[in-house]
């Protein structure tokens, strides 16, 4: 549970990023009921990540009633994220943007010599650098890598 005002907001921006990302393109409305954000919340948080680019407006759907909903959806091609798969004999790190396509990827062999964790750290970080490289964006639109 959130403790600070910056937890919550960071925690409630995540919610509704999760909902964008996971289920699909959605209204404001719909977010609201989804994550059990406040309307008040939601639209504050909307209004906040269409500033930033995150997410973006992308047509209407009528509602039961009164004014047409507005659609959000991730802005694609305004962030990415990085994950990376440390198996036996290699790791592989993928970049994808925010609909999910993959941008860049790499894959570094490791043997017997590379189990050292520092020397395992060093190649992550450096696949981590080329995939964001070839993937053509900079690196303060990186979201974050999960391992």
């Amino acid at each position: 549970m959130p403790r600070t005002t910056r937890e919550l907001r960071r925690s409630n921006r995540t919610a509704l990023l999760r909902e964008l990302l996971f289920d699909g393109p959605t209204s404001r409305q719909a977010l609201a009921g989804q994550t059990g954000l406040s309307a008040g919340t939601v639209g504050l948080v909307v209004t906040e990540l269409l500033g930033e680019g995150l997410i973006e407006e992308v047509g209407l759907e009528e509602s039961g009633g009164g004014r047409p909903r507005t659609i959000l959806r991730p802005a694609a091609d305004r962030a990415l994220s990085i994950g990376v798969d440390l198996g036996e004999r290699g790791l592989r790190v993928e970049a994808v943007d925010l609909a999910w396509r993959r941008r860049a990827e790499a894959f570094v062999d490791l043997n017997a010599r590379d189990s050292d964790p520092a020397t395992v750290v060093d190649h992550i970080a450096a696949a981590v650098t080329d995939v964001v490289q070839k993937a053509s964006l900079p690196e303060a639109r990186l979201l974050g890598v999960g391992v």
